[in-house]
């Protein structure tokens, strides 16, 4: 009796070596894959998305938008954007990149200056303020 426990004993311990085994190898073969859920891999389906996209990447990020089309890429904490299109005729296709902390945007009104425009914010506690009278 005492042979077959211990045959059994050697059995469970040699299936647990080969199960930790094949758990190092997935997570190599998982590491080793290129990740698709990058941020530039985000960016790059935000651009070629027709409507409003926002990304958020941090803490108290707040966006209040009155748009159709627009992006936004809020990465760091306490970023704030407002944003207002007055002439709903004339969509602007804004696009937003907020980085650092304490950061804050205001813009209102749109006209054709604005169509196509890029705002890229880097830094902490910078103030963004735009008026399209």
């Amino acid at each position: 009796m005492k042979n077959y426990s211990y045959l059994l004993l050697m059995l469970l311990a040699t299936c647990s070596c080969i199960a930790q085994e094949n758990k190092k190898v997935k997570d190599l073969i998982t590491n080793n894959k290129p990740k698709e859920n990058t941020e530039s891999y985000l960016l790059s389906t935000l651009i070629n998305n027709a409507g409003t996209n926002v990304t958020q990447i941090g803490n108290n990020n707040h966006s209040s938008i009155e748009t159709n089309t627009m992006n936004v890429v809020q990465n760091g904490d306490n970023q704030l954007l407002f944003y207002a299109e007055t002439n709903t005729l004339e969509e602007s296709n804004l696009t937003v990149q907020m980085q650092g902390n304490n950061n804050y945007i205001e813009i209102f009104g749109n006209n054709s200056i604005m169509d196509q425009m890029q705002i890229n914010l880097s830094g902490s506690d910078k103030t963004i303020i735009i008026r399209n009278y």
